[in-house]
């Protein structure tokens, strides 16, 4: 069994402070900006271990306007 955590997680965690997936999804349906999160694997001991990070984001993030000022900044460089 897997878990995520909201946030820059640690590499070890305790089981309580993180989310199992079906509460995680219901904490980010209501996410309005990019929220990073971890991965964890079970140790055995009863600790998670951080093995993957990264950014779950709302659907139309970020904005056109926003993403086209951005792209044309990016093509300048």
């Amino acid at each position: 069994m897997r878990r995520l955590a909201l946030g820059l997680a640690p590499a070890w965690l305790e089981a309580e402070c993180s989310y199992g997936e079906d509460a995680l999804r219901a904490r980010l349906s209501d996410a309005q900006t990019p929220q990073w999160v971890a991965e964890l694997q079970p140790d055995g001991g009863g600790r998670w271990r951080g093995v993957a990070r990264g950014f779950a984001t709302a659907p139309g993030w970020p904005e056109p306007e926003r993403l086209g000022i951005l792209l044309r900044r990016i093509a300048r460089t």
